[in-house]
């Protein structure tokens, strides 16, 4: 299984090297990522946000940003491997409990 899903990655990276491709589709879903999250509630919050602490907090952005990097980069490379989403492969491999764990965190720091 291992194997077949390393040779799947090596075919689709060998593509995109033959390919070369646009600019516009070696941007592709970072594009859609980048905008997602600006929606009306969004821009409230961010607003509110900015209003109370102003510039203050902008030297966490030293530490956030090459951590959200980083968890969109795996996070692709999961899924252009497998085919499949985080939930889906951690579901396929881990036990169901684990799932509902990593659901329930995910709801907690939403709505938090």
């Amino acid at each position: 299984m291992v194997g077949e899903q390393t040779d799947r990655h090596m075919d689709i990276a060998g593509k995109e090297q033959e390919e070369g491709g646009s600019w516009l589709n070696k941007l592709g879903p970072g594009l859609i990522t980048g905008a997602a999250d600006d929606d009306p509630s969004g821009i409230a919050t961010y607003s509110q946000a900015g209003a109370q602490f102003g510039f203050s907090m902008l030297w966490t952005v030293l530490f956030t940003y090459p951590l959200m990097v980083g968890i969109q980069i795996v996070s692709a490379r999961i899924g252009r491997v497998t085919g499949h989403g985080l939930a889906t492969n951690i579901r396929l491999h881990y036990p169901k409990s684990l799932l509902y764990v990593v659901i329930a965190l995910l709801l907690l720091a939403n709505t938090i």
